[in-house]
C-alpha cells in the first residue's frame, strides 16, 4: 500500500493545480489511496482572515469536485475526502457540526495558531516565543484529548518559531508524543517542511523521541503541487530515516 493522507488544492490560496492533477499525479506515482484535505474555511471572528485556507462560501465546490473524482477515478485509486483544521475552543463544536453535514472522512489536526487566525498567532513565527511551548503543547494535547482528529500534522512545526534543540523544546516534544500514544493519535512526518529549507521541521531531535516512545506515524506529502506527489525521492529518503531511527511507520490508518 502507498498512501498519503495531506494533499491541498488551490483553494488555499497558496497551492497550484487542478483537483484532477493532484489525483492524475497519485496515480502515476503508484498511490493506493489518496487523502484530499484542504485548509478548513472557519466561520471568521473580526480581524481574522482566510487568506491562507479555502472560503467558506467554496466548500460546496470542493465537495462536489472531490466526489466527482472520487467516482471518476475509483477503479484506479481510493480517494478519502477531510479537511485539515486547527483546534479553536470557541468554534470546536461547530467544526464536528461541519464534518457531520458535508460527511467528511476525516480531519487532520493542522495546529497552526492559536484561538485565532493571525500571524501573531502562527505557531511558526510565534509573537510570545517565551509562552510558544507552553501554548503549542497545550492546545496539542487538548485538540487530541477530544477523540476528533485522526492525524497530528507536522507535530515538530513549533521549530520554526524555536528552532533551537534544548531541554525545553525536547521536554515538549515527550509530552507531545506522550499525549499521542495516550490518546492514539498518529503522527505525521510532513515532507512539506523540507520544502521550506530552513531545517526548522521535521525536526530530527523530535523524531528521534517519537521513535523511543513507539509512536505510530505516518509521511505525508503536504502536497500544494501535484508535482510533489511525484516526488518519490523525498519518500523513501524519509522512509529509511524514520527505519533507521525505528519510528513505529506505517502506512494506513483508521479514521477517527
Amino acid at each position: 500500500m502507498k498512501i498519503n493522507y495531506h494533499t491541498h488544492t488551490t483553494r488555499c490560496k497558496h497551492a497550484y493545480g487542478s483537483d484532477e492533477a493532484y489525483v492524475m499525479a497519485a496515480i502515476k506515482a503508484g498511490y493506493d489511496e489518496l487523502g484530499m484535505s484542504e485548509h478548513s474555511p472557519w466561520v471568521l471572528h473580526p480581524g481574522e482572515t482566510a487568506a491562507y485556507r479555502m472560503e467558506l462560501e467554496d466548500m460546496d465546490d470542493y465537495m462536489q469536485s472531490m466526489r466527482t473524482l472520487r467516482e471518476k477515478y475509483k477503479d484506479q485509486i481510493t480517494i478519502h475526502i477531510g479537511l485539515e483544521a486547527e483546534y479553536f475552543r470557541d468554534r470546536f463544536d461547530w467544526l464536528v457540526d461541519f464534518k457531520k453535514q458535508h460527511a467528511l472522512d476525516f480531519i487532520i489536526f493542522g495546529n497552526h495558531n492559536r484561538d485565532r487566525i493571525s500571524y501573531h498567532t502562527y505557531y511558526g513565527d510565534y509573537h510570545a516565543p517565551d509562552l510558544l511551548l507552553d501554548h503549542y503543547v497545550e492546545d496539542a494535547i487538548e485538540a487530541m484529548s477530544t477523540g476528533f482528529y485522526s492525524i497530528f500534522a507536522h507535530p515538530d512545526l513549533y521549530f520554526k518559531t524555536l528552532n533551537v534543540v534544548n531541554q525545553d523544546t525536547l521536554a515538549a516534544a515527550q509530552a507531545l508524543c506522550e499525549a499521542a500514544n495516550h490518546y492514539q493519535v498518529p503522527l505525521e512526518y510532513n515532507l512539506g517542511g523540507f520544502r521550506y529549507g530552513d531545517n526548522a521541521y521535521p525536526k530530527a531531535a523530535f523524531w528521534e523521541i517519537a521513535a523511543k516512545n513507539k509512536n505510530v506515524t505516518i509521511i505525508g506529502v503536504d502536497a500544494h503541487d501535484p508535482d510533489h506527489l511525484l516526488d518519490d525521492k523525498a519518500r523513501s529518503d524519509a522512509q529509511a530515516y524514520l527505519h533507521k531511527i525505528g519510528v513505529n511507520l506505517v502506512e494506513a490508518i483508521e479514521f477517527k
